[in-house]
């Protein structure tokens, strides 16, 4: 916890919650009594800050007023300056918690007045917390005290307004819009009416440091009830016949916090689409499709793409979230989206089972339609055709949709991508398939394996680095390093033996998680061998244990160069991705891990994660890269 100024230059020590005037009689106590003091009032502020999480009203105000009266502290001052080592005081805590079993009678039924009284007795919490805060009698803080308050940003820029929209999936529509309005009215300065149009325009446009608005925070809950009422209520559409919009109309086009920031990424549509199933976030989407329409200056919301050119659909798709995949193919989502490794919508949707979205597809228009290979979009004149070039495109291992679909066992995907209405005849033919790819994938295997034995690069190791610190953080230059070595002339025996006995040693030193000695050793194994890809691959998950995330992504992408069908090399990229915050791309990593290996359950999980992390990422506006270091893995052989 920090320390921070309080009213009339008292100064209030977070760690314990005293003020100057505390510490003058601390000076004057023994030490028993000191730590006496310090320790009830380290109790007080779990107390104070557990009861608000909870959304004790009663036992919050009561906590603060005799605080304030006992030790002789301003009200004003416990709620504004008593905070957290995150930076969040008590309305931050309050604005967490959801409404509690009296506050939801209250809204939803007047009566019952034995059942009221009961739950009154429980807990005591008949009004909710965070209007009691800023509008209570009992407290009485000034209109400024609240709009500083409803205003103060925690250590990772969020408001109170957007940590509700933030925890307030599932809370009831009356509850949730009582508590906005109400942080509203704090906000805006105006004592009981609603936010003035000007004002809540100002307040949507607020970013946290993870660069998203209260809107990205509302979509990813996701409450349709708050957007509905922040974007088209009455509050921002003056009239029905108008057009007109009395908030931002670049809300959907506005990235949540890049990559680059490390923040999520991304629109509010793309936060909506990233939550995993089974939750159905076509109520948000409808809601944010609309606002998008409405907009004069929003352009295609649905089809933005964030900063790495990934629009919302992909992401639906990647999640496995069938419903909100398909509801973007009904409303105008591009369906033609080329990823890499030659992978198209149809491939994602027939690996990982979404039906309906393949139904959709099918379902989608008539025309023509033109390959826009620069945007990596097969542009939408015409869905038929784009839907029938989809179909036959093969992604770079020669599959197409329907072979994924095969290989899987995902007989409505094989269907539907068949034509075949029959389900018994479908079966034998979709077996006939699998086996087919079964044995593809056997001499591709046995191809790669030879190839690899083949692979040297004596001349590419004569000009390299010897330490090999490579800096690089472009996966097109790894690419190409990779290419020189699978391009270089061969290594010799005794090279090969020097290169082996350096990567065993560097295992040896990896075991022991002294990941600088293991380096060292990989260097010199790349040294005389570097058409080897596991040495890379070791070498990247020592980089991830160093929290060296752009290096160890540069030693993935060659491992992956150099030996393109081992699943391991797609693991590597992964972890270093998610560990840099680009989500959806290490995510599409181990997609393509699993097209080698369909049965790796590290992979299977470790993609589970991308999509988890995703979703949670936004809390924190960063990725975790100490999440990541007890999942590298042991050095391959």
């Amino acid at each position: 916890m920090s320390s921070s100024g309080g009213k009339n230059g008292r100064s209030i020590n977070l760690n314990t919650g005293t003020n100057n005037s505390t510490k003058n009689n601390k000076n004057n106590m023994s030490a028993a009594d000191k730590n006496a003091t310090m320790s009830r009032e380290r109790s007080f502020l779990t107390n104070l800050f557990e009861s608000s999480q909870a959304g004790h009203t009663k036992k919050v105000i009561n906590l603060i007023v005799e605080y304030s009266r006992d030790y002789n502290v301003s009200i004003e001052d416990v709620i504004t300056q008593f905070k957290d080592g995150s930076g969040k005081n008590a309305l931050h805590f309050a604005c967490s918690s959801g409404p509690t079993t009296s506050t939801t009678n209250n809204d939803e039924h007047k009566g019952g007045d034995e059942s009221k009284e009961q739950n009154q007795e429980e807990n005591d919490d008949n009004e909710d917390l965070v209007i009691a805060l800023l509008e209570s009698k009992t407290l009485n803080l000034t209109p400024s005290i609240c709009k500083k308050l409803a205003n103060d940003c925690d250590t990772s820029g969020l408001t109170p307004l957007m940590i509700t929209c933030q925890a307030s999936k599932n809370w009831n529509k009356a509850f949730a819009i009582n508590r906005i309005e109400c942080i509203l009215r704090a906000t805006s300065f105006s004592s009981k009416s609603s936010s003035t149009p000007s004002s809540l325009s100002s307040i949507l446009q607020i970013k946290s440091k993870a660069g998203a608005t209260v809107i990205h925070y509302a979509a990813s809950a996701p409450n349709p009830d708050i957007l509905h009422y922040l974007l088209l209520s009455k509050n921002t559409i003056p009239s029905s016949s108008s057009s007109s919009l009395n908030v931002p109309s670049n809300l959907l086009s506005s990235s949540g916090g890049g990559t680059s920031a490390g923040g999520r990424g991304g629109t509010p549509i793309h936060w909506a689409a990233a939550i995993p199933p089974p939750t159905d976030v076509s109520s948000t989407l409808a809601i944010l499709i609309e606002y998008g329409n409405r907009s004069s200056t929003t352009t295609d919301s649905v089809n933005a793409t964030d900063e790495n050119g990934t629009p919302p659909i992909i992401m639906a798709a990647a999640c496995g979230n069938d419903k909100t995949t398909s509801f973007l193919v009904r409303n105008g989502a591009e369906i033609g989206c080329i990823l890499s490794g030659n992978v198209t919508l149809l491939h994602v949707c027939a690996d990982l089972n979404l039906v309906g979205t393949l139904a959709a597809i099918v379902e989608r228009g008539c025309g023509s339609s033109t390959d826009d290979i620069d945007n990596n979009i097969v542009r939408l004149d015409d869905d038929t055709e784009v839907v029938t070039s989809c179909i036959e495109r093969k992604n770079d291992l020669g599959e197409r949709p329907i072979d994924l679909a095969a290989q899987e066992d995902n007989l409505g995907c094989f269907m539907l991508l068949s034509g075949i209405v029959d389900e018994k005849n479908a079966k034998e033919k979709m077996e006939e398939l699998k086996l087919e790819w079964k044995e593809k994938k056997k001499k591709m295997d046995e191809e790669e394996k030879k190839k690899g034995n083949m692979s040297s690069s004596s001349s590419l190791k004569k000009n390299s680095n010897p330490d090999n610190n490579i800096k690089c953080t472009d996966e097109d230059s790894a690419k190409e390093i990779g290419t020189q070595i699978l391009s270089s002339s061969s290594v010799s025996d005794e090279d090969k033996a020097l290169a082996l006995q350096s990567k065993n040693t560097g295992n040896t030193y990896y075991t022991k998680k002294e990941y600088n000695d293991a380096i060292l050793h990989y260097n010199i194994a790349i040294k005389y061998d570097p058409s080897i890809a596991a040495y890379w691959s070791n070498r990247s998950a020592c980089h991830v244990a160093l929290h060296k995330y752009n290096e160890a992504l540069h030693d993935g992408t060659v491992a992956r160069t150099l030996r393109p069908q081992w699943s391991k090399a797609c693991y590597r990229m992964a972890v270093a991705r998610l560990a840099l915050g680009r989500c959806e791309d290490a995510a599409l990593s181990a997609w393509e891990g699993l097209q080698m290996d369909q049965d790796n359950e590290e992979l299977k999980s470790f993609m589970r994660k991308c999509v988890k992390v995703g979703r949670k990422e936004h809390f924190s506006g960063k990725v975790d890269s100490s999440r990541t270091t007890a999942e590298n893995g042991e050095g391959e052989c």
